[in-house]
């Protein structure tokens, strides 16, 4: 299982446990457990985009060093 769908499945488990919360607990508890979730998904997108930043940085580094080496053995 991928990133996007360990996103989407943890939302829908959030979703499902907000809307048993708003039935069980006081507005004031339904808050905060929702502006937690909120900054737990918030977080888990931003590191997931770190991620696959340096991931792209370092492909793009070793296609270049690739090239390097090719161009230096090549003339």
């Amino acid at each position: 299982m991928g990133r996007a769908e360990l996103i989407i499945l943890l939302s829908i488990v959030l979703v499902g446990a907000s809307a048993f919360a708003l039935e069980t607990l006081d507005h004031e508890t339904v808050r905060i457990v929702g502006i937690g979730a909120c900054l737990l998904l918030i977080s888990l997108m931003v590191v997931g985009m770190v991620y696959r930043g340096r991931v792209r940085r370092r492909r793009t580094l070793a296609a270049r060093r690739e090239g390097a080496s090719d161009g230096a053995t090549a003339s």
